[in-house]
């Protein structure tokens, strides 16, 4: 509760800080996530950004656990992923607790926006501050794997350079709201171990990352639709003059 709480309020400091001035030099960044603060929820622009950043966190867990996946398909020495070789959730408890330690996780990365911002007001071209940021995004990501003790991990290095791809795009294209769900549902499908094998003692905790994930997905696709139909009757829409399909 306490770190819940210290990076909560560095979060909302963060934002406080720099919103006047996202609203002036960047204003389409925080539409949705301004929208979803002021209690509309069922804003067709907050579903679909929503979505989209569900789609962006399920990518980026892929490309963490992508060099596990390639070393074991092709047979090479696999590097075990950090977060899921340790601290498992041992218990329902545990793993309810892992859940909300990931709706902490996206206050670090309030600081790339921050630092986006500031670059783009004093450059005063966004191209610029874009590769000045992706270029630290992706010298942070592609070190762990250059400096691992058993050698290259050049695995590692593409899953970095995929994973910081999809990170820029979803900060410069989409903005705030798509990051913040885009960092949740990762760590969601991160943190658990997932399993296809239901004998497995956590196979029953790996499910609650999952279903946390499709609880947002699900979300976010409902409140896109705008209340529409998802399968239209062509006919009615036609009108009652309107000839038969054949």
């Amino acid at each position: 509760m306490g770190e819940a709480i210290f990076t909560g309020v560095i979060g909302w400091v963060m934002y406080i800080a720099v919103e006047p001035f996202a609203r002036r030099y960047w204003p389409h960044s925080i539409i949705a996530w301004t929208r979803l603060l002021s209690g509309r929820w069922r804003d067709p622009l907050v579903g679909r950004h929503v979505l989209i950043g569900a789609l962006a966190g399920a990518v980026a867990a892929f490309f963490s656990d992508m060099p596990t996946l390639i070393g074991r398909w092709v047979g090479n020495p696999a590097f075990a992923p950090a977060a899921n070789s340790s601290d498992l959730p041992m218990s329902l408890r545990h793993a309810v607790a892992r859940l909300f330690e990931a709706q902490t996780s996206p206050t670090p990365f309030l600081g790339l926006f921050v630092l986006l911002l500031a670059l783009r007001i004093m450059l005063r071209r966004q191209w610029l501050a874009v590769t000045i940021v992706a270029a630290l995004i992706l010298f942070v990501q592609v070190m762990s794997p250059l400096e691992r003790s058993q050698g290259v991990d050049w695995f590692g290095v593409a899953s970095a350079v995929g994973t910081a791809a999809v990170l820029v795009f979803t900060l410069v294209r989409l903005g705030l709201l798509s990051l913040v769900v885009m960092m949740i549902t990762s760590l969601c499908l991160w943190h658990f171990p997932f399993t296809t094998d239901f004998s497995r003692w956590y196979a029953g905790l790996g499910l609650v990352g999952l279903l946390a994930f499709t609880a947002i997905a699900v979300y976010g696709f409902w409140v896109s639709l705008a209340g529409q139909p998802l399968f239209k009757d062509e006919l009615a829409m036609a009108g009652p003059g309107a000839r038969p399909l054949r």
